[in-house]
């Protein structure tokens, strides 16, 4: 008598980014910790019982101009969403970033409540000069074009589970600032 009821959406709105967490309030504090600003044009498939995330029907795609994402402005965003079965195989994100490419996939089996997950981040050609100037770095002389790669998996809740594979390429770089380089470079030029 007391079960929450069963709600189905079907239909196409503007989401504001800032609401996103009073959606799932199971999840707000990690919503809000991605500082997420932006209005999605997205159109949505919705079954299931609010309190009951896990059994969900979800079917979302969304679109935007702009985004920001931890204080990291996205361009021309497209995010696709896909749940049913207890099985999240779509959660994607691709938008221009810094004037390269951003794209990232992950999934997640929802059964298992430790939920393995696996995922890939592509970053191709992003501007580190424009990097360094928007997000105010220390590095003042970074610049080149970077190329950023990773792929992993394991169970999200338990992080010692997690491992993974990745690599990054700066082409045309003034790199000396990085202490990676500097230390390196003070072993090597003993």
């Amino acid at each position: 008598e007391n079960a929450a009821p069963d709600i189905q959406v079907n239909g196409r709105g503007v989401v504001s980014s800032k609401d996103l967490s009073n959606f799932i309030p199971s999840r707000k504090e990690k919503i809000d910790s991605l500082g997420l600003d932006g209005n999605v044009d997205t159109n949505i498939f919705f079954k299931g019982k609010l309190d009951q995330w896990e059994d969900w029907s979800l079917t979302l795609d969304g679109r935007t101009s702009t985004l920001t994402i931890k204080k990291h402005p996205l361009k021309d965003v497209k995010i696709t969403y896909l749940q049913r079965d207890k099985n999240i195989s779509k959660l994607n994100l691709s938008a221009d970033l810094y004037q390269g490419k951003l794209d990232f996939n992950s999934s997640v089996n929802l059964e298992n409540k430790q939920f393995p997950f696996k995922m890939t981040l592509d970053i191709f050609g992003m501007d580190l000069a424009e990097l360094t100037r928007v997000q105010n770095l220390k590095y003042d002389k970074l610049a080149g074009k970077g190329t950023f790669n990773l792929k992993a998996d394991g169970e999200w809740l338990a992080q010692s589970t997690w491992k993974g594979k990745g690599n990054y390429d700066i082409e045309n770089g003034y790199l000396w600032q990085l202490k990676i380089i500097e230390g390196l470079s003070n072993v090597l030029l003993i």
